[in-house]
């Protein structure tokens, strides 16, 4: 197959084929004895491999829908293995199969796309994460159906492990789930991977595993791994602290924050600010033939900046006394500066801070700091592309080093 045709169905099916060294470290999250196991979207059978090496008596199986991967698959399985093909969308077709029912286990690495959200689809979701808001939603993250689908096949006490991206545990919209999360279910480990854990491409991902049962126990344990899949650091939470967001980073950040020279002495949003994003993309300024601040214009050492007297006709534009920073990027979100004369338009992948004068020095310091630029790292969100959002941004505390 064409490098091309590949990438082109790969983008389709949002096929991002699990390594096989994180394969066998999402079936490590599995604590209990395997009898059966169901995977929706067994890809190239990555995760199937791992449980046969790690539970070689377990009857395992897989669901898929694209048909060379099938067909490739199929012929591959061991004898207690057996794949079906089937659309994972298709619940009423699914509950067809007996086989497809009452498991002790559940794992996946679901396709990283949106699919529209039809009745049934909602209706699985709401099954499993009542107090997930999507209602009035037309999309939705394919990850979540596969999940949910897979939950309701699995019996009470059952185990699950599945690589979900680090959006659902971080990310406002999807408070909902992390409350029905913690509440329904025991024995959850969020694993942190690596974003350069897939080969083609840059994926903010976790290792979530849990068990369908509840639990006294209040912690919630938040890991770190390596590109092997090897655990290089761990910390736990309390659950209290995980409907707001549950990824290690974020925790290890406000950790570390105790144990250095950093003071928070409130936040953004508790000064006088307004905060905007620039009303155009980058092709739509340079249709326009105008000058413009874009990520890419970021100085590397200087905190400030002259953007000369440009014309700006009605786009947003930095002038004299904002403050620019990026809103997305996965390696420029550490970047700030300070207009220091002139003015320019800016594009939609830059926040313009406008503050009092009397307020500059302290956001700016706060900004540059260590402890101002890895709250930006942590707070930001994406599958892919990294993006901060206004109101994190607005929720950054003030640091003073």
């Amino acid at each position: 197959m064409a490098r091309k045709e590949l990438m082109n169905k790969q983008k389709k099916f949002g096929q991002y084929f699990t390594p096989q060294r994180i394969a066998l470290a999402l079936v490590d999250q599995l604590n209990n004895p395997i009898t059966k196991v169901i995977e929706f979207g067994a890809g190239d059978g990555a995760l199937a491999r791992a449980v046969y090496e790690r539970f070689p008596n377990s009857n395992y199986i897989g669901i898929e829908v694209d048909n060379e991967l099938y067909t490739s698959l199929s012929t591959t399985l061991e004898s207690k293995q057996k794949l079906i093909k089937a659309n994972a969308f298709h619940e009423h077709i699914l509950t067809k199969y007996s086989e497809l029912s009452a498991a002790d286990t559940i794992i996946g690495n679901p396709p990283f796309i949106t699919t529209i959200v039809t009745n049934e689809i909602k209706d699985t979701i709401l099954d499993v994460f009542p107090s997930f808001d999507c209602a009035n939603m037309e999309s939705i993250a394919a990850e979540m159906y596969f999940l949910c689908a897979s939950i309701r096949r699995l019996k009470q006490g059952g185990q699950g492990s599945f690589i979900l991206p680090i959006s659902f545990l971080i990310s406002p919209k999807y408070s909902g789930f992390r409350h029905d999360l913690i509440s329904n279910f025991s024995s959850i480990i969020v694993t942190q991977l690596p974003v350069k854990t897939f080969s083609n491409a840059e994926v903010a991902c976790c290792i979530l595993s849990f068990c369908r049962s509840r639990e006294r126990r209040q912690k919630i344990e938040l890991a770190i791994a390596d590109l092997n899949g090897s655990i290089i650091d761990k910390i736990e939470i309390h659950k209290r602290h995980a409907v707001k967001r549950m990824d290690y980073s974020y925790f290890k950040f406000l950790k570390d924050l105790n144990s250095v020279n950093s003071t928070p002495v409130g936040t953004i949003r508790s000064l006088n600010v307004e905060v905007n994003r620039g009303s155009a993309s980058k092709r739509k300024l340079i249709d326009s033939n105008l000058e413009y601040f874009h990520t890419t214009s970021f100085p590397e050492n200087s905190r400030a900046i002259s953007l000369g007297f440009n014309e700006v006709s009605s786009f947003r534009h930095a002038r004299t006394g904002d403050i620019l920073i990026p809103r997305v990027g996965t390696r420029c979100l550490d970047r700030q500066v300070l207009v220091a004369e002139g003015q320019k338009a800016f594009t939609d992948c830059i926040f313009k801070i406008s503050a009092e004068e009397k307020d500059l020095d302290i956001i700016l310091r706060s900004l540059s700091s260590k402890s101002g630029k890895a709250w930006r790292i942590n707070n930001a969100q994406g599958k892919c592309a990294k993006f901060l959002s206004k109101s994190s941004l607005l929720d950054m505390p003030l640091f003073i080093d």
